[in-house]
């Protein structure tokens, strides 16, 4: 299977996965109180943060590891990788009971602080899933598994919302398929092992020990780098569940409810690409693994794009429709990120690591993420719910000018040579037009509005397609 097909097929999975995310809280916002709901929202956002934080970067330098060794290796990685994950899985539920044990966070989630211990645990050792088949190349398995245990989730969590109307009973269902998503790690682990197993050691030095320390090594940057993104990335939300009410949380968290977008369609792209420019990286190909980046961040563009010009346009109508006038607020909010997310089209982690650059990522990080908090909480003390996603948006644009002209330099290369740019802003052009085109003559159109939107999207993504395809704008066709 071609890069560009495994490119498509992870996104086409996570996307559907992303869709079941999103139509589950259409399900809840009407099952649950406010109060619950936004108490649900507070334990994605606990969760989340702790999983995407901990690993270090272990599970998403498998795809740069496991291409460089032999079979014994390999099988070493993957079980340290195990256990280090299961350990601070194990270490960070025990955190998060004790904490809401002995602290009133004014929130149901105090009520069953050793579930959401235990679903913390589970669920950081379960997001192996997200790197492991990758890493070993096997797109298809992976797929299948994300989009299984996506519709048991979700199918599970529906069921006991719908008939219990309880966020005990919706965390509980949660945990359970989380447990499903563990056992799947658990078991293709095996399966990986016992593929290796006839393998002997290739040398003496290939130890579990030495190995460690190298999968450390190539971790540390990018662990540091993006345990510093994570906080910044959802310092606006952390600080809305402080500063707000648990309704006004709610309303801020359906906001970046969308976020997913670009993350998905871009960790598809990048780790399905990122094993091969790591083999032209290691001999000494720079232009190869830059012309990789600019393709993949051109499909991420192609993708993203158009769905969030839609959106952009189309918000206040989309959130009274989907998640009911209660939670309308969230339309601004979700304006703002849209721009926040458009900044993040532009993948730059993989150059940064096989460049070796990450450590300059992980040095501004910090000062970043100090002034990520402070914007965002000059703006939700002072502007409500629309401050504090403008603090994000400033936050944004300037990690990614640091970043671009700390590449400039490794790669003494001039800022207009790092990205495809005059494609992208001419893409990004192009779809806010469309958009605007669209949503201009929706307001003309009689019928139902879920009917007139449905029918001009459709409308909207034809003539898009149609553009793209004919000017050649999107260069689809992936480099290895």
């Amino acid at each position: 299977m071609g890069l560009g097909k495994r490119s498509m097929l992870m996104a086409g999975a996570q996307f559907f996965e992303m869709g079941l995310q999103i139509l589950l809280p259409v399900v809840l916002v009407r099952t649950l109180i406010p109060e619950e709901f936004g108490a649900y929202r507070l334990a994605w956002l606990i969760v989340g943060s702790l999983a995407s934080a901990l690993p270090f970067a272990i599970p998403d330098t498998l795809s740069v590891l496991l291409p460089r060794h032999g079979a014994y290796a390999r099988q070493l990685i993957v079980r340290n990788m195990l256990l280090l994950m299961g350990l601070l899985g194990c270490l960070a539920g025990l955190g998060v009971g004790l904490v809401l044990s002995l602290f009133d966070t004014q929130s149901s989630l105090n009520q069953m602080p050793w579930l959401i211990g235990v679903f913390t645990a589970v669920w950081i050792f379960a997001v192996t899933l997200d790197s492991l088949p990758l890493a070993n190349e096997e797109p298809l398995w992976q797929a299948k598994a994300i989009i299984v245990l996506a519709l048991i989730r979700t199918a599970v969590a529906v069921a006991a919302a719908w008939w219990f109307r309880s966020l005990w009973a919706v965390m509980l269902a949660i945990l359970v398929t989380a447990s499903l998503r563990a056992w799947a790690v658990i078991w293709y682990a095996r399966r990986f092992a016992k593929n290796s197993a006839l393998a002997a050691p290739q040398s003496a030095q290939e130890s579990g020990k030495a190995l460690m320390i190298e999968h450390w090594r190539v971790a540390a940057p990018l662990g540091s780098s993006s345990l510093l993104y994570t906080i910044r990335r959802q310092a606006d939300s952390w600080v809305a569940a402080t500063v707000f009410s648990a309704v006004q949380f709610a309303s801020f968290s359906l906001g970046s409810v969308l976020a997913p977008i670009v993350l998905v369609v871009r960790r598809a792209v990048s780790t399905t690409l990122l094993p091969s420019m790591s083999r032209n990286q290691s001999k000494g190909d720079l232009h190869l693994v830059l012309q990789a980046n600019h393709r993949a961040n051109e499909v991420v563009a192609g993708v993203v794009c158009p769905a969030l010009a839609l959106i952009w346009w189309f918000a206040p109508y989309l959130f009274t429709l989907v998640y009911t006038e209660t939670y309308v607020d969230a339309a601004l909010v979700l304006r703002v990120m849209t721009f926040v997310w458009l900044a993040q089209v532009i993948e730059l982690n993989s150059l940064l690591l096989l460049t070796g650059t990450m450590g300059y990522a992980a040095r501004i990080g910090i000062p970043l993420t100090a002034f990520s908090f402070a914007v965002c909480w000059y703006g939700a003390t002072r502007f409500g719910l629309l401050g504090a996603s403008v603090g994000a948006l400033l936050t944004a644009v300037l990690e990614r000018a640091l970043l671009l002209r700390g590449l400039s330099k490794a790669l003494k290369l001039p800022l207009i040579e790092l990205q495809p740019w005059p494609r992208l802003l001419l893409l990004l052009g192009m779809c806010f037009g469309l958009a605007g085109l669209a949503y201009g003559l929706s307001l003309y159109v009689p019928g139902p509005r879920w009917l007139v939107f449905g029918g001009t999207a459709m409308g909207y993504a034809l003539c898009y397609y149609s553009l793209v395809r004919v000017s050649g704008l999107v260069r689809w066709r992936m480099v290895s």
